[in-house]
């Protein structure tokens, strides 16, 4: 409740995705989920081949496939992984696979609609709005994961 509205002022007096990288880095609890000025700011310094996203549910319902183009994109050798392994590492928990899909285990199952959930969801629609931004021109591959290309 206290925590977003000086990350917000410190955002919106932000001039240019350096300055609202260094805001969201100062608030460990909201501010490093703000991703679009982290990535703008990296994007200026690496080639857009660099990048690579894997999202979090695929890679939950497919870690074998996803490790695999992790090792594709870094252009390591494939390593022989013992697939159940991997899988039970990966969706380690008591709510199914994937975990983290699990309502006990997400935040949003501890609050009731308040207005503090409220405020949190718009900033993040808005921070969400931002990267989709940065990533839409870019190849977003339907199975899970997206190059820049």
């Amino acid at each position: 409740e206290m925590q977003l509205p000086p990350l917000k002022q410190c955002l919106a007096l932000s001039r240019n995705d350096t300055s609202r990288a260094k805001c969201a880095w100062q608030d460990s609890i909201l501010g490093w989920s703000v991703y679009a000025p982290f990535l703008a700011n990296w994007r200026s310094f690496h080639k857009a081949s660099q990048f690579m996203f894997v999202e979090s549910g695929e890679f939950a319902l497919h870690p074998l496939r996803m490790v695999q183009a992790i090792e594709s994109h870094l252009n390591l050798p494939h390593h022989s992984y013992n697939r159940s392994i991997l899988m039970r590492r990966m969706n380690s928990g008591t709510c199914g696979t994937p975990r983290w899909n699990c309502s006990a285990n997400s935040i949003a199952s501890h609050y009731t609609a308040t207005r503090t959930w409220n405020d949190l969801l718009d900033f993040y629609r808005g921070q969400h709005a931002a990267l989709a931004r940065l990533v839409h021109p870019y190849r977003l591959d339907w199975d899970g994961i997206t190059n820049f290309a």
